[in-house]
């Protein structure tokens, strides 16, 4: 039997995929809106993470991707 590291074992137990969710939203910066491409993110663990892109303000005012 070989043992393995940490980071070999994430991979074994659960995958390392994150469940993404991408949404358009308006976002008030210094006074000025803008449109962004916002990717919510949950690892296997429940951890959050976010991402921010800017986008053409048509995307917003078309809806969402998903």
């Amino acid at each position: 039997m070989n043992k393995i590291n940490t980071f070999e074992a994430a991979d074994v137990v659960g995958g390392t995929a994150q469940d993404c969710v991408y949404n358009y939203e308006f976002i008030l910066l210094g006074g000025t809106s803008s449109c962004r491409l916002v990717a919510s993110c949950t690892d296997k663990k429940g951890n959050l993470t976010q991402s921010f892109a800017d986008v053409d303000t048509a995307a917003c005012l078309a809806g969402n991707p998903n």
